[in-house]
């Protein structure tokens, strides 16, 4: 029932994946890196975690997967441009993994239709997101984006995603969660408000069940907090 504990959740030790990576597909990166945002299970059961490689001090933004319940891991073969980070994974029509990342010339969204062997521009596909602010590093570091899933609500597919809005506009340092199924796009909120003493590090979002979470990472550098809010 609501409110009550559902029960006790024991979790195992931690496990490192690099030694679960299958030996045919070793990449040319000589470190890896969490590559922030979460991973997705896609609709045929694979599992796909995002990752930061690294290269002669490159980041080589990839991703890792598993066709058989985590048990090994195959590193994708191709990647998106270089010096790209802040890694946000989603699937979106069945097959296809789209990839939002930071870049030299913007906030950018990939996709790939093959785990990753080749990546592509996605353009038109997730157009809140994109930013190309010649040069404007501060624009990109605030249209940032938080956390992406998919999820089907009310028999309808849409991506949901947490984002600021323009400086210019009203309520600029609020996230909002943002809707599209690709063709309209609309925004909720604000979720949070930052200010000058109390800021967001981290953000992700959960749907299941018919619920939608919000969890989030806030505070000062010094005294974070981690807060679990429903949404819905």
């Amino acid at each position: 029932k609501e409110g009550e504990q559902s029960g006790k959740i024991n979790w195992s030790g931690p496990v490192s994946l690099l030694k679960q990576i299958t030996d045919g597909s070793q990449s040319d990166a000589k470190a890896f890196y969490p590559g922030g945002g979460t991973g997705v299970l896609m609709e045929d059961g694979t599992l796909v975690l995002p990752v930061q490689g690294e290269n002669d001090n490159e980041p080589i933004p990839m991703i890792i997967y598993s066709t058989d319940d985590g048990n090994s891991w195959d590193v994708s073969k191709g990647t998106p441009p270089a010096k790209c980070l802040n890694i946000r994974i989603t699937e979106w029509e069945k097959g296809q993994i789209l990839m939002v990342l930071q870049c030299e010339n913007g906030q950018r969204v990939f996709e790939s239709r093959d785990m990753g062997r080749n990546w592509m521009e996605a353009l038109g596909t997730l157009s809140g997101v994109w930013v190309n602010p010649h040069s404007n590093i501060p624009l990109v570091e605030i249209l940032r984006i938080g956390a992406l899933i998919t999820a089907t609500i009310e028999e309808r597919r849409v991506m949901l995603y947490v984002q600021k809005k323009f400086p210019s506009e009203e309520n600029a340092n609020a996230l909002y969660l943002w809707i599209t199924d690709n063709n309209r796009t609309f925004h909720v909120g604000p979720l949070f408000v930052e200010n000058d003493e109390t800021k967001t590090f981290s953000n992700s979002l959960l749907y299941s069940d018919g619920a939608l979470h919000f969890l989030y990472d806030n505070g000062k550098e010094s005294n974070r907090s981690v807060s679990l809010a429903r949404l819905t």
